[in-house]
């Protein structure tokens, strides 16, 4: 009596079935295919389940023939299996789609004429307020201000030096205290008296309505050796 008997499916899953008996036999994909020319790539996507990677149904059922008889594996039951597959994942990707359509139609549903209405007012009030809040903030935040003359722990000989900066259009820039005209571009300049030591200047620049900037500046005035 033959004892060669074939294998029956006992697994729902087809792919899972073929790595578990292919595993059992100690078999590579590449010994699968030494056996029976089955591209490798074609061998993993019947293991993966990846039916859409196969070039048709008739080589899968060809294929799936030629696996099935290397593994001892009963072809039709297979065959069988793959097809229930099939179903149960068009069933499946259907629900998903009806489920789609189901969740669209409830939202337009929901979405009235008068909702709708009630939604652009208050995206449009948010998008109003925000503006309103910008150009506040913008309005009453101190404005920019950069000194580009003369630089830190500067040190100088001269009894006069000009102090140079830039700030925004619309500021008002003052030099301890004292009012200094600033040109369309933001730009100022003035020339100021310096004593020997230490000299501060307390440079500000401040909105009509807005918050000050205010910086120092500290200049040494050196006195001239005898060696120079």
């Amino acid at each position: 009596m033959n004892s060669f008997r074939i294998k029956r499916i006992r697994q729902s899953n087809l792919g899972a079935k073929l790595i578990e008996c292919r595993k059992e036999k100690n078999l590579s994909l590449e010994n699968i295919y030494k056996t029976c020319s089955i591209p490798v790539k074609y061998l993993k996507a019947l293991e993966e389940e990846r039916w859409g990677d196969l070039p048709g149904e008739v080589y899968l059922k060809n294929f799936l023939e030629k696996y099935c008889d290397i593994l001892n594996l009963n072809f039709r039951l297979c065959f069988k299996q793959y097809k229930k597959q099939i179903v149960n994942d068009n069933n499946h990707l259907k629900n998903k789609t009806k489920n789609k359509k189901r969740n669209f139609s409830s939202l337009l549903e929901f979405i009235t004429p008068q909702r709708f209405k009630i939604i652009l007012i208050v995206i449009i009030l948010i998008i109003f307020l925000g503006y309103v809040y910008f150009k506040i903030d913008a309005y009453i935040s101190p404005p920019e201000l950069v000194i580009t003359y003369p630089c830190e722990n500067f040190e100088t000989t001269e009894n006069v030096i000009t102090i140079s900066g830039k700030t925004e259009v619309e500021a008002r820039v003052f030099i301890n205290s004292e009012n200094v005209s600033v040109e369309e571009n933001g730009s100022f300049t003035i020339d100021v008296k310096l004593k020997y030591g230490l000299n501060r200047f307390y440079i500000t620049s401040q909105r009509k309505h807005g918050q000050q900037n205010k910086q120092e500046i500290i200049i040494l005035k050196k006195q001239i050796s005898s060696e120079e």
